[in-house]
């Protein structure tokens, strides 16, 4: 099927796809705009744009089907055979179809969701050129298919190719390189002011910013489903999120008959030492592997802590994050009072990577996999 948009061009239509309303069916047809007419088997019937006859009773508008059963060419069109009056509508039937194969709903139907800012993104369209502003949304983007879309990355995000162009820092990225690359939508992890502010300057460039909060699975399913209305990719988004649920059910039958509850600390820095709490995705993950967070009871995301009230904690398993805020962590062995924590002396102190614990997306699944081998060989010597 060929269209041609523009004027003085023909609009041609496929063969034998349409009937008559007295049953005769054409072998091809087609409307040239330039001569307003409709070739039909030899005959070409030309659309009058004002009335052609003398009387007003005659006039017609353009586009409007004749008033007798047959309408006959007037001079100087190509042919004279006569066509039912009917001819108007496989025309108009045809031009829909044809429009709305060119124009896909997704394409050009606009979409709406409510962030965990509360603001209400609207966009004209599903989202053409994205900037994440976040490394765990660009691998959450880029595992519903989206990576195409995205026009650029912040300089600590290895998830996405190097050939981006790099606009600084997720909190304090390079506005007017922002800009520059106009996109359509950018998305922002919330929770932190340098981050609410960043938005707010976006959004005063006519830049919408979605912001997401995530410390949790149930969080985590919903931002991947809001950022699938975003993108038009529902249905990668729904599949998506059934993949993850698929798996976070697995582990949890293979756990749930644990005789024992393993406790756990996460280390996210030290020196100046910081656990995950109980508003962290870490806490979610320890959890779904099946083990309890030492810091659960504390509502903070990061939670500062002596030497000493780790000591008295005294982990069944200690993890240690290496990564942006943990780059060279120092083994817990070779840090004097650490050296007695059950955990250090049984051999259950684990390097784990940041973006995988840290940081909520497609890749905390892989965190509660990973987690749970160690909780089994942790519970099979301690029955």
């Amino acid at each position: 099927m060929w269209v041609f948009p523009f004027p003085h061009t023909p609009i041609l239509f496929p063969p034998k796809l349409f009937s008559w309303g007295d049953g005769w069916k054409t072998r091809g047809f087609r409307i040239d705009s330039r001569n307003r007419g409709l070739m039909a088997r030899g005959a070409v019937v030309r659309l009058p744009a004002t009335a052609s006859s003398n009387t007003a009773s005659q006039a017609r508008t353009p586009l409007q089907a004749p008033a007798t059963s047959t309408y006959h060419p007037p001079c100087g069109v190509w042919g004279s055979a006569p066509l039912p009056k009917s001819w108007l509508q496989p025309y108009c039937l045809s031009l829909f179809l044809l429009l709305a194969l060119l124009c896909p709903p997704a394409a050009r139907a606009a979409v709406s969701i409510v962030d965990d800012a509360g603001q209400t993104i609207t966009l004209a369209a599903p989202a053409q050129r994205i900037i994440p502003l976040y490394s765990a949304l660009s691998e959450t983007l880029a595992a519903m298919g989206c990576t195409p879309r995205i026009v650029a990355r912040t300089a600590a995000d290895t998830t996405l190719p190097e050939s981006l162009p790099s606009i600084g820092t997720h909190m304090r990225p390079n506005l007017e390189l922002v800009a520059g690359l106009a996109p359509d939508l950018a998305v922002q992890m919330e929770g932190r002011e340098e981050a609410a502010q960043t938005a707010e300057r976006l959004g005063r460039l006519g830049i919408p910013v979605a912001r997401f909060r995530v410390a949790s699975f149930a969080e985590l399913f919903s931002c991947i489903t809001r950022l699938g209305v975003l993108t038009g990719e529902k249905e990668a988004a729904a599949a998506l999120v059934r993949d993850m649920q698929r798996r976070l059910a697995a582990v949890k039958e293979k756990t749930v008959g644990l005789s024992r509850t393993p406790s756990v600390f996460f280390e996210v820095r030290y020196p100046n030492l910081l656990g995950a709490g109980g508003g962290s995705m870490v806490n979610e993950i320890i959890s779904a592997a099946g083990g309890r967070n030492c810091l659960a009871a504390y509502p903070e995301k990061l939670v500062r802590l002596s030497e000493e009230m780790l000591i008295l904690m005294n982990p069944d398993l200690y993890l240690l994050q290496q990564g942006a805020m943990n780059k060279n962590p120092q083994p817990p062995g070779e840090r004097g009072h650490f050296s007695g924590l059950k955990a250090v002396r049984n051999g259950f102190v684990f390097l784990v990577p940041e973006e995988r614990f840290s940081r909520p997306g497609p890749q905390s699944v892989d965190a509660v996999e990973e987690l749970s081998g160690h909780f089994l060989q942790w519970n099979a010597g301690n029955k």
